[in-house]
């Protein structure tokens, strides 16, 4: 069937052109570079279709099924996707903006330079998901599934993750500039050289993460777990972390100069080469610590516990002191 007839059954309607599909599946795949701008979808089965640079400006296609579809270089600005099962579907390059994917199922779609900018994606699950050099700025996420997601130098300054769950997700070499993710759920992601400057993190877990080089300046940290992450060159300064556990973790060449480090626990961590140049570190923990060549100095320090401070490197015999 052509696309011009295609076309035609779904200008008639969901049900007609679900009906349709019914004997015709098969047949009924093509509606590339379509204008269905403003139509009423609701429940449409566009299971496999191709809806490249089809235009659904403004379309309410809510609760239908788009699973494996193609809408590549689509123009999608506005339109209504919620509840709808996108899993597995070819995004790359669509249109977006302000798009609404609330609870839709985004699973293992694939995203490489597309807008999602002031999308919402509240509570949407992106599990698998592949976003590449995308634009998510002040797109809204929070309560998403990101698990498992591969997120590559992507835009998401100014984005809403708060109560996202990124567990095990690569988020690397992204922006997030003044980003909120609080109380979200990063164990285990690979976060390295990313950016979080101004980026709101307090009370998220990062247990075991991996934040090699990313950039962390002015960043609100309070209250967030690090245990077992690797820190190694990251950038702290000027950072809040009032509260943080960064306990067995490594730090390496970290610099969290300036940073706001009151009741931190840093226990059995490396942070050999580190600097903590006019840290606040009253009330922190340093216990069996690695501090060989540490930066230290201008330093506030009441009632901050150092004991069994490793002091020596690798090659040497252990030396332990306390404060």
């Amino acid at each position: 069937m052509t696309s011009d007839m295609a076309i035609k059954i779904i200008k008639q309607g969901v049900a007609v052109w679900n009906s349709e599909r019914k004997k015709n599946r098969y047949n009924l795949t093509d509606l590339s570079n379509a204008d269905l701008r403003g139509l009423f979808l609701t429940g449409a089965d566009l299971e496999g279709v191709n809806l490249s640079g089809a235009c659904l400006y403004s379309a309410k296609i809510d609760k239908a099924n788009f699973k494996y579809a193609n809408l590549e270089e689509a123009d999608l600005y506005n339109t209504n996707f919620d509840y709808s099962n996108l899993e597995g579907a070819n995004l790359k390059r669509a249109n977006f903006l302000k798009a609404s994917f609330i609870e839709a199922n985004l699973e293992k779609a694939r995203m490489e330079y597309s807008n999602m900018e002031r999308s919402n994606l509240n509570r949407a699950s992106l599990r698998y998901v592949d976003i590449k050099n995308s634009n998510f700025n002040k797109c809204n996420l929070s309560e998403s599934i990101l698990c498992d997601a591969s997120i590559v130098n992507t835009d998401l300054d100014e984005a809403d993750l708060s109560n996202a769950n990124l567990t095990e997700a690569k988020l690397l070499r992204s922006y997030l500039t003044s980003a909120n993710i609080t109380n979200a759920v990063l164990r285990y992601a690979n976060l390295s050289e990313s950016i979080f400057e101004n980026a709101n993190l307090e009370n998220s877990d990062l247990y075991g993460s991996n934040l090699r080089g990313a950039n962390f300046n002015g960043a609100n940290l309070i209250n967030t777990s690090l245990d077992t992450a690797s820190l190694n060159d990251a950038l702290f300064n000027n950072a809040l972390l009032n509260r943080a556990s960064i306990k067995n973790a490594t730090a390496n060449a970290a610099n969290f100069n300036f940073a706001d480090m009151k009741n931190v626990n840093l226990s059995g961590s490396d942070i050999r080469f580190a600097s903590f140049v006019s840290a606040s570190l009253e009330n922190a923990i340093f216990q069996d610590c690695y501090i060989y060549g540490i930066s230290a100095w201008d330093l506030r320090l009441d009632d901050t516990i150092q004991k069994d401070l490793i002091i020596t490197p690798d090659e040497d015999a252990k030396i332990t002191v306390d404060s």
